[in-house]
């Protein structure tokens, strides 16, 4: 706005700024070194950018998946990339620019061409994780890996002055980490909990101000199957986030409910940032509930209102989803109106919405019930 454009102006009274077309687009980044007698060119990771629960602006940039470029650009384009890179390192060498640099490319999704948008002069974010993938790699790889550094090495050789001449950077094609960042909805999140080993690296801070670093998860597999859209890796931390902010353990045991009526199933609808799915009542075992009967029970109250008497004559129905242990019980009786309650109406808004509602049985094979092995145990 007006106000901020006037503080910048003080601060930075000579400062040009330009007005170029808006490009729609992947963004891709990378980092690089300036070294004594070569620019050392680091590995392209896809930008990840505005995606909810993680961030509520459309443009926070809140995470780096090395797996994606390998996939979404041709040699023709990863060609370009390098070029880019390979200019703007000489330029910085031109000025006396030592060690890391990193560079902001956006991909025009009707022209198919890179643009360059940033160039980073100082210790881009993702240097380290990357190093630590690099790292990986030398360990299981090492007699393979000859002359070739982590990006972070790279940066302290250039500082040096280290001839790095015959020297390259490790390359990986996988990985990725996430910020969960400070949002209206999510001001904080509760201390992370695991009964066993959390599903991936993460790093917490304590922060409060909106837009500000909550919870940075680290995986060794790539987190996106295309531009915009998460692959199951992914989604899995939406529901890891999910778990921690209402205070449950991630990995504990989950138990479910099966209420039946007039040849109707009671199911919740759910849009989760994007995803559209039924589920059936339920969540996580708490030290409060003693058996998981007792979860079930607490369960259905809190989501569905109801009062249910669970039929003990019925085997309950046990899959594994997502890593933990999810247990089904049939529902004998109930008693109440059907209403949406508990953490489910509390933190229900557009983007991550509960609804309930009832499914006829002999139309369960044309809806999204998950998790599946339920769905086809219900159906026979």
């Amino acid at each position: 706005n007006e106000k901020i454009l006037k503080d910048i102006k003080k601060i930075y009274p000579e400062r040009e700024a330009r007005i170029a077309p808006y490009i729609i687009g992947p963004l891709f980044t990378n980092n690089n070194v300036v070294s004594k007698n070569k620019i050392l060119l680091g590995n392209i990771s896809y930008q990840i950018t505005g995606l909810m629960p993680f961030t509520d602006k459309q443009f926070a940039t809140i995470g780096n998946d090395w797996a994606l470029p390998h996939k979404i650009l041709s040699k023709k384009q990863i060609t370009q990339y390098k070029k880019i890179a390979t200019d703007v390192g000489l330029r910085l060498k031109k000025f006396g620019w030592k060690g890391l640099f990193g560079i902001d490319v956006v991909m025009d999704e009707e022209t198919v061409r890179l643009y360059l948008l940033e160039i980073n002069a100082r210790q881009p974010a993702s240097t380290t994780y990357e190093s630590k993938l690099q790292n990986n790699i030398r360990i299981t790889n090492s007699a393979n890996i000859r002359n070739e550094l982590t990006t972070f090495e790279a940066h302290l050789a250039g500082f040096l002055g280290v001839d790095l001449t015959s020297c390259g950077l490790i390359k990986i094609d996988d990985g990725a980490q996430v910020v969960q960042r400070v949002t209206a909805h999510i001001p904080s999140l509760l201390e992370p909990k695991f009964s066993k080993k959390p599903p991936f690296g993460i790093i917490k801070y304590d922060n409060d101000k909106l837009g500000a670093d909550l919870l940075r998860m680290q995986t060794t597999d790539g987190v996106m199957a295309e531009h915009n859209k998460l692959n199951d890796v992914g989604k899995k931390m939406i529901d890891f986030i999910g778990c921690v902010r209402g205070g449950n353990v991630w990995d504990s045991q989950r138990a479910g409910v099966i209420i039946i009526k007039n040849n109707k199933l009671l199911v919740i609808e759910r849009n989760k940032y994007g995803r559209r799915y039924l589920t059936l009542p339920g969540g996580t075992w708490e030290k409060k509930d003693g058996e998981l009967y007792d979860t079930a029970t607490r369960e259905a109250l809190e989501e569905t209102s109801l009062r249910v008497k669970l039929d003990k004559s019925k085997k309950p129905l046990k899959v594994i989803s997502n890593g933990r242990d999810e247990t089904y019980f049939f529902v004998k009786s109930f008693t109440g109106k059907v209403s949406l309650g508990g953490p489910e109406k509390e933190f229900n808004s557009k983007e991550n919405s509960y609804k309930l509602r009832w499914v006829k049985l002999n139309k369960l094979n044309k809806v999204n019930l998950l998790p599946k092995e339920i769905k086809n145990i219900i159906m026979s």
